[in-house]
C-alpha cells in the first residue's frame, strides 16, 4: 500500500523539481519581478548616494579648477619672467586671433548676430 510519506518522497526525488508547475510561466514571471525589484532597489541606493555626494563633488570640481588655473597662471608667469622678449613676441602673434574673436563677440553684445 502506498502511504502519503512514500508518495511525497518519490515525488521529490525525481530530479526535475519538487512541483509539476515549477519552471512554468508563473515561475518565470516571479523570477523577472524579483530581478526587477532587486535592480530598482540597487538603483535607488545608488541614486541616494549620488544625491548625497553631489555637494562634495561640486566643491571638489571647483577646487580642482581653481588649483589648475593657479598652476597654469604661475607657469605662464614664470615663463614670461624668464624670457620677456619671447613672451612679447608670442603675445603679438596671438593678437590678430584675439581681435577676431573680440570683434565677433562685440557684434553679438551690441545686439547683432
Amino acid at each position: 500500500m502506498d502511504s502519503l510519506s512514500d508518495h511525497t518522497s518519490r515525488r521529490s526525488t525525481r530530479g526535475r523539481g519538487s512541483d509539476r508547475g515549477s519552471g512554468g510561466p508563473t515561475a518565470a514571471i516571479n523570477r523577472f519581478l524579483l530581478l526587477a525589484g532587486a535592480l530598482l532597489f540597487i538603483n535607488g541606493i545608488s541614486v541616494t548616494l549620488i544625491a548625497a555626494l553631489i555637494p562634495f563633488a561640486i566643491s571638489s570640481a571647483i577646487v580642482v579648477t581653481f588649483v589648475t588655473f593657479l598652476t597654469a597662471a604661475s607657469a605662464l608667469a614664470y615663463i614670461a619672467k624668464r624670457n620677456p622678449a619671447r613672451t612679447l613676441a608670442l603675445v603679438e602673434t596671438a593678437r590678430p586671433l584675439v581681435e577676431i574673436l573680440t570683434d565677433r563677440d562685440r557684434a553679438r553684445r551690441q545686439g547683432g548676430l
